[in-house]
């Protein structure tokens, strides 16, 4: 949209300088004509003539590097496009990847997080047991003890 803007402008500002210069243009070959109204160029032509069919080769000239110029313009934006919609497609699939990542290692980490809440109910299960079995062979220990104590008062 912006570039069609641009190129509308650039050919109006293009007619505007032309449209503007033809005055001058007229007045410098009317003088010129008022100084020799018998000269002939090429064939029969008078210098208005030869300035007229010149203003309008110029002109074409002019409209025709204009719009060179304006295609060229009109290509480089075209490429440019075309490299940020192939940049955007890869950005695209970088992200889709890193997503998929990312959700992987969230799984993974979840994962991880309930097997470390299951080792801690195992610890926890270990330790109590542990305890147990240490006031056990307490008792056990005391209860010996006792039958020594017995045993060598029988």
């Amino acid at each position: 949209m912006r570039l069609k803007l641009f190129k509308l402008f650039g050919i109006a500002i293009f007619f505007v300088v032309l449209a503007l210069a033809l005055p001058f243009m007229r007045e410098w070959v009317d003088s010129d004509i008022n100084k020799s109204e018998t000269l002939i160029l090429y064939s029969g032509t008078t210098s208005y003539e030869f300035f007229t069919h010149q203003y309008f080769l110029f002109s074409l000239i002019g409209v025709v590097i204009l719009g060179s110029v304006l295609g060229l313009i009109n290509l480089g934006s075209k490429r440019i496009k075309m490299h940020n919609q192939y940049l955007e497609s890869q950005v695209k699939e970088r992200t889709q990847i890193l997503e998929r990542k990312h959700n992987e290692l969230l799984k993974q980490n979840q994962d991880y997080k309930e097997a470390l809440d299951l080792i801690k109910e195992q610890k926890e299960e270990i330790e109590t047991a542990q305890t147990d079995l240490l006031l056990k062979n307490r008792e056990v220990q005391d209860a010996l003890e006792e039958i020594k104590s017995q045993n060598e008062q029988l």
